[in-house]
């Protein structure tokens, strides 16, 4: 599907309409490769833009630029409503032609992913929770359930019903252990034969080099093989793979296990 853009970033801070709660955010907020936020002095890593604003009934609404002022992702949440929480996630490539779709219940994480390729739906996951995926591919007569979602790599290790860290901790000495709750996030890049070629910490914004390092060191040993991504027509693509976990708080154990 092609979109007409606009390829000014800061013309779209005039057309919203903003509640007094939330003002939009008009400075653009640095984001790295992975779309996480980091340092204005970190020019490196810059990849992305982002502008933040919130319509009249609260809704936000970040606009995702590249550094050419071409719409790379554009992220809807709605307020939370009991048991539905809205967020819609569009990606759209470097011609503002869709990508995928993604429609996800935060509060219970199931959600639907639609593919598009020249304007036309070609392929689609369904979540269900409890890593139940209906998946359906151009050519598909019927969805096929699985337990992972085949759009990424899975590591080799993993068997149906276990945790996705079986086994893999990482002790922490009781003076290391941060006293709040933190959230680290790593990036593995898979390629089209299954081998991990790189593995990041891409939050660093929001966890420190301290706590994040060590379990990078041990996710590159957990990080050896995988069944590579599937691509829209069922091809084996090269995909980066998130993960995050969260360290600190009240210590309740002396080992962490990734889950």
């Amino acid at each position: 599907m092609h979109r007409i853009l606009v390829s000014l970033i800061f013309a779209f801070s005039f057309i919203d309409s903003f509640s007094q709660k939330n003002p939009a955010k008009t400075t653009p907020i640095p984001l790295n490769k992975h779309y996480f936020e980091i340092g204005a002095e970190d020019s490196a890593d810059h990849v992305y833009n982002k502008l933040v604003s919130y319509s009249q009934d609260s809704t936000k609404l970040e606009r995702i630029f590249a550094l050419n002022n071409k719409v790379s992702r554009i992220i809807r949440t709605s307020p939370k409503k009991e048991d539905f929480h809205e967020m819609i996630i569009e990606q759209y490539d470097s011609y503002g032609n869709l990508l995928w779709k993604e429609t996800i219940n935060q509060a219970n994480t199931k959600f639907l992913r639609t593919y598009f390729f020249d304007g036309q739906q070609v392929a689609q996951v369904l979540h269900n929770g409890n890593r139940q995926y209906s998946i359906q591919r151009s050519g598909d007569a019927e969805p096929r359930e699985l337990w992972y979602d085949d759009f990424f790599p899975k590591n080799v290790r993993v068997k149906k019903g276990e945790g996705l860290f079986s086994g893999l901790g990482f002790s922490l000495e009781g003076n290391e252990w941060p006293e709040k709750q933190t959230l680290i996030y790593y990036g593995i890049y898979v390629n089209e034969k299954g081998e991990a070629e790189t593995v990041e910490w891409v939050n660093p914004m929001s966890s420190e080099a301290k706590f994040a390092i060590p379990y990078l060191k041990t996710l590159e040993q957990w990080a050896d093989k995988f069944d590579p991504a599937k691509d829209a027509f069922g091809n084996p693509v090269g995909q980066w793979l998130y993960l995050h976990f969260h360290i600190g708080g009240p210590r309740r154990v002396d080992k962490i296990i990734f889950n």
